[in-house]
């Protein structure tokens, strides 16, 4: 058990994280595509109990290897995607409720939410507290990886809707104003955290090629945060209090996807420039190619469903084919590497 806690690498949530997205994204277009997201449900079960369960035991089992994550901001980034993949395991089962489990009680997915936010809040605030006081980091140790605990953020309200009448009628103005809170320290976590490792691209040298994913973490705030954004406020239009906020919040998502499409067409440059001309070694932070593109493709459908503008749905399409290639690849090359090790 010790071996195996050992050798655990805390990336596996973001497999989690990119399975669980794609279904989720899968269960919106229904027919079909639903029966693919509830094969992709049971499968992303089964990753998530290993994850899980190895993520808790290590805390209590193997201290030492903690400590050597939490004091070291550069593996810290990782320690969050099993908590953020709880979040999307979670919205995912509520996405899938009506048409595979009607029985279900709100109850149960609400309580790993709550309890996944929490430990993200703690975790963010700890990332954040490491960058500033470790004298050992340089410039050359950022990467887009670090963008990892913002996103953390972000991803609590994109599931904040979906709960909100399982704690009570009177939590859900406290609930959606946590939310929208949540979002805004996300957001500029985010605007400042980029800014610094967007500094290290400019003026200095790229990271080794098998960092070249963590070019993709850049989307995931976007998507996470336009689509987060998008469910706050069509939630929010029926409050008196926030329905300014709600309005607000609409038209921003769209500014914030545009960025997005920038960012995706860059991320698919640099990472075609490194494929075809260089080589990436496989690690797990290839699963980095997968979440941030389904929270973006999540959000270019949110925009269609609330804009009914064409163009969105082609590049949804187009999005979601990529999104589909990627996905294939990279659990290809992660059952390959586990056959392999094991």
């Amino acid at each position: 058990m010790r071996k195996l806690l050992e050798n655990f690498n805390p990336s596996w949530g973001a497999a989690v994280m990119g399975t669980g997205a794609l279904s989720i994204v899968l269960a919106s277009l229904g027919g079909g595509f639903a029966v693919a997201a509830f094969v992709l449900f049971w499968l992303n079960t089964l990753v998530l109990i290993y994850a899980l369960v190895c993520w808790v035991l290590m805390w209590f089992v193997t201290p030492g290897k903690i400590k050597s994550i939490v004091d070291n901001a550069n593996m810290l980034v990782f320690l969050p995607t099993v908590p953020i993949g709880v979040i999307v395991y979670a919205i995912n089962l509520m996405a899938l409720r009506g048409r595979y489990f009607p029985g279900l009680s709100e109850g149960f997915p609400a309580v790993l939410w709550l309890a996944a936010s929490i430990i993200i809040i703690v975790l963010a605030v700890h990332f954040i507290d490491r960058v500033f006081s470790s004298a050992q980091i340089e410039i050359q140790h950022s990467t887009f990886g670090w963008l990892i605990p913002p996103v953390a953020l972000l991803v609590v309200p994109l599931g904040a809707p979906q709960f909100l009448h399982a704690f009570g009628a009177g939590a859900v103005p406290t609930i959606m104003v946590f939310s929208f809170a949540m979002w805004g320290a996300g957001f500029f976590a985010y605007l400042f955290v980029n800014a610094a490792v967007t500094h290290r691209y400019f003026f200095h040298e790229m990271p080794v090629n098998q960092m070249t994913p963590s070019v993709w973490v850049g989307l995931g705030p976007i998507g996470a945060g336009a689509a987060g954004l998008i469910s706050l406020s069509h939630a929010a239009q029926s409050m008196a209090g926030l329905k300014s906020l709600a309005d607000l919040g609409s038209a921003f998502s769209l500014l914030l996807w545009g960025f997005g499409l920038i960012w995706y067409l860059i991320s698919i440059v640099l990472t075609l420039r490194k494929a075809f001309f260089e080589n990436i070694p496989y690690t797990m932070g290839w699963w980095a190619f997968t979440f941030p593109l389904a929270a973006f493709a999540l959000a270019t459908r949110l925009l269609f469903v609330q804009t009914g503008v064409t163009a969105l749905a082609v590049i949804f399409w187009a999005l979601l084919v990529n999104l589909v290639i990627f996905w294939l690849i990279t659990a290809y090359r992660t059952a390959k590497f586990v056959f392999r090790k094991s």
